[in-house]
């Protein structure tokens, strides 16, 4: 099939392309009865590749890859080894999307191993698409933030935030200080994992033990655009994004898309607030998830 352009594979456990295949577009998800032994790619014209818990449940055997370049869009959602994982060659990614990072782990947190081994592949990525996730109990691990000392050079900074209720300040504080040449940050919270009746994590958490990062200097002055996204109007959210107006010396535009939990007029005192932080040459854009739905699925006249 020397015309092939997208090929899509589940469940199997060994994978090799042939070399006269142009692939342009693989996507390998595995469920957990079929991990997979192993993947072999052999595509000088790779464009895409995503891997999705192929080998969370067996790493076991080791995961080869060669061909000339690394491929423009990858999404590794799975452990990374640099020993027996692909060693791309290319030292730029169109998109990145490595494997979450927790905020508060142990040192054999694999998690955080594999989205650091594979960051550090790369010296430039336009977009980088990067969770940080907080646990619901908290109580036997420490902040591992320290742990990530050193990011490429990044043009968009799409930032993951599952904070669980939890303040997230300073992990986000931390990021952003080792990518301030960001063009645009698009800055999402993520639903809680655990659904309780508090709305504030646990009384003495150690996650309020980082909180200096409000006083620190931050110089945003290449941002130019902001993108929020499931806003639910906690403390730990408005406070941080009265920061970003004031890291963002060059900001120009900020949208916000609230939270589907939040009701209309609550979503009106926030956006008086969010408001009242911006400077007069900033463009703000505000909205609701209803209009935010409305936007994304009925078309315009």
């Amino acid at each position: 099939m020397p015309m092939l352009a997208k090929l899509t594979i589940r469940g199997a456990r060994g994978w090799t392309t042939s070399p006269s295949i142009p692939i342009l577009s693989c996507k390998w998800s595995s469920p957990i009865c079929a991990a997979c032994k192993e993947l072999n790619i052999v595509a000088p014209a790779l464009e895409d590749l995503e891997v999705t818990h192929c080998f969370f449940y067996d790493r076991s055997q080791p995961f080869a890859q060669d061909h000339s370049h690394s491929p423009g869009n990858t999404s590794w959602m799975d452990p990374y080894d640099p020993s027996s994982h692909p060693s791309w060659r290319d030292e730029t990614s169109s998109i990145l999307r490595p494997f979450f990072f927790i905020v508060y782990g142990d040192d054999s947190t694999t998690h955080n191993q594999s989205c650091l081994c594979l960051l550090r592949r790369f010296k430039v990525i336009e977009h980088l698409i990067l969770t940080l996730t907080y646990l619901w109990d908290m109580d036997d691990y420490h902040y591992v933030m320290e742990d990530m000392t050193v990011l490429p050079d990044i043009m968009i900074l799409h930032l993951n935030i599952l904070a669980n209720k939890h303040a997230f300040g300073a992990s986000a504080f931390h990021v952003l200080r080792m990518c301030s040449g960001i063009r645009k940050l698009m800055l999402a919270f993520l639903a809680p994992t655990v659904v309780e009746a508090q709305t504030t994590c646990p009384p003495g958490c150690i996650c309020g033990e980082h909180q200096n990062w409000e006083t620190e200097h931050l110089l945003l002055n290449q941002l130019k655009e902001v993108e929020i996204t499931r806003m639910r109007g906690s403390e730990h959210e408005v406070t941080f994004v009265k920061q970003l107006f004031i890291w963002g010396t060059a900001l120009e535009k900020m949208t916000v898309f609230f939270d589907e939990s939040v009701t209309e007029n609550v979503a009106k005192e926030l956006s008086q607030v969010l408001r009242s932080f911006a400077r007069p040459e900033i463009r703000m854009e505000i909205h609701t998830y209803r209009a935010m739905l409305k936007m994304m699925y009925i078309p315009e006249d």
